[in-house]
């Protein structure tokens, strides 16, 4: 309006449209890519421990059951080793001084 006042010649060129439809693409692109890279992420977190690129943090331990890995004196009664180091734990609660000298 003012240019118009003051008679001040000048062109107004109308919008083709095709550039808004690249900006919007390129603006809504790179958070489309944060908000699926995120997803991802949370999907490996959950998916468990043994498979794929993100599980070299995941601890392999298992817990033992009474049927599995339960050790027995019945299972060494015949090892002498087993005996023997029986034999020093009973002596070192007897006596722990005698092994706190040998630096144990």
């Amino acid at each position: 309006q003012f240019l118009e006042e003051n008679q001040v010649p000048f062109t107004v060129d109308a919008d083709s449209g095709q550039n808004t439809f690249a900006s919007l693409i390129f603006s809504i692109l790179p958070i489309l890519l944060i908000v699926g890279f995120v997803f991802f992420m949370m999907r490996q977190m959950q998916s468990g421990g043994g498979r794929g690129a993100m599980s070299f943090g995941k601890s392999r331990a298992r817990l033992l059951t009474e049927k599995h890995g339960r050790v027995t004196f019945d299972d060494v009664a015949g090892v002498d080793e087993a005996k023997e180091e029986l034999q020093e734990i009973v002596e070192f609660l007897q006596d722990p001084s005698k092994f706190q000298r040998l630096g144990g």
